[in-house]
């Protein structure tokens, strides 16, 4: 089955709009075939404007996100993997939107064509045991 990630990430961006509120998605850098501005990474992070005004050509993909924007009147063409989103939020109230769980095991399902190194992985990522769901089933 595909992730439900991109299609929540699609609806959580067309409910803000509908809002007129302005979305933000906040990226894990630490992913594989990340393509951002470096300059503006701050500790392995990056939040983007992706609304009409701010972006060209927004694509949200079933594995990647691909936008044009300007950062310092300087044009880029900005791509990261759908798993490297930690948030979609609206500006205005941080509070609405949706945060995910990031798991360093989808970079490795990316492209079987790219060989993700394990030291790509931060360290304290590595391994981690998966927690039990709370969810039970109800019959």
């Amino acid at each position: 089955m595909t992730s439900k990630k991109p299609y929540l990430i699609k609806a959580i961006y067309q409910w803000i709009n509908d809002n007129k509120l302005t979305p933000h998605i906040l990226i894990d850098t630490g992913f594989p075939n990340v393509n951002v501005p470096s300059e503006y990474i701050y500790q392995n992070q990056i939040a983007f404007n992706i609304s009409e005004q701010a972006t060209r050509d927004l694509n949200i993909g079933l594995e990647y996100m691909e936008f044009q924007a300007s950062f310092n009147g300087v044009a880029h063409t900005v791509t990261f993997p759908i798993c490297a989103i930690k948030t979609i939020y609206a500006e205005e109230n941080v509070a609405e939107g949706m945060s995910f769980t990031i798991d360093y095991d989808d970079a490795k399902r990316l492209d079987k064509n790219t060989i993700v190194e394990s030291s790509s992985i931060p360290e304290n990522k590595k391994d981690k045991p998966k927690k039990k769901s709370h969810l039970r089933i109800v019959k």
